[in-house]
C-alpha cells in the first residue's frame, strides 16, 4: 500500500477514537530502519487501548503489524509495522518519555494535512 494512503488511514483512525495530539515524524533521513514515527495519546489506559486496535482494525488489509507491545496495560502501546512505528500514549506517560525529542531532527508533518477531504467547508456568505 502506498505510505500517503496508509497514513491517512492511520490518522483518520486515530481521529475516530478522539486520539489527542498526533505528531507524525519522518524519519528517514535520520535512521535507515524505518520512515515515519507516529505518536498521540489517549486519556486513559482504556482509551490507549482502543485507538491501538482501532489502529489495528483501520490498517489490516494493508499491513500487518511485526510486533505489537504494551496492550495489557494500556500506558504505552507500540505497533511495529516496519517502515512506521505507532507510539500511542497516556498523555503523562508520553510527557515522561518525550519522543518528540529525540527524533527532533526529522520532518514534523501535520495530522490535518491526512484529513484535507473530511475538513468543513467555510460556508460563503452572499452579500
Amino acid at each position: 500500500m502506498e505510505k500517503e494512503s496508509f497514513l491517512e488511514k492511520a490518522v483518520r483512525a486515530v481521529e475516530d477514537m478522539k486520539g489527542i495530539n498526533i505528531s507524525i515524524i519522518n524519519v528517514e533521513n535520520i535512521v535507515t530502519h524505518m520512515d515515519y514515527v507516529f505518536i498521540c495519546s489517549g486519556t486513559s489506559d482504556r482509551h490507549v487501548i482502543s485507538i491501538a486496535e482501532n489502529l489495528k482494525s483501520k490498517v489490516k488489509r494493508s499491513a500487518k503489524p511485526f510486533s505489537i507491545e504494551g496492550m495489557d496495560d494500556g500506558n504505552w502501546v507500540l505497533l511495529d509495522y516496519g517502515w512506521i512505528i505507532f507510539h500511542v500514549f497516556r498523555e503523562e506517560v508520553r510527557e515522561y518519555y518525550r519522543l518528540e525529542e529525540l527524533w527532533r531532527n526529522g520532518k514534523f508533518i501535520e495530522a490535518s494535512h491526512y484529513l484535507k477531504d473530511v475538513l468543513p467547508k467555510k460556508v460563503l456568505s452572499s452579500a
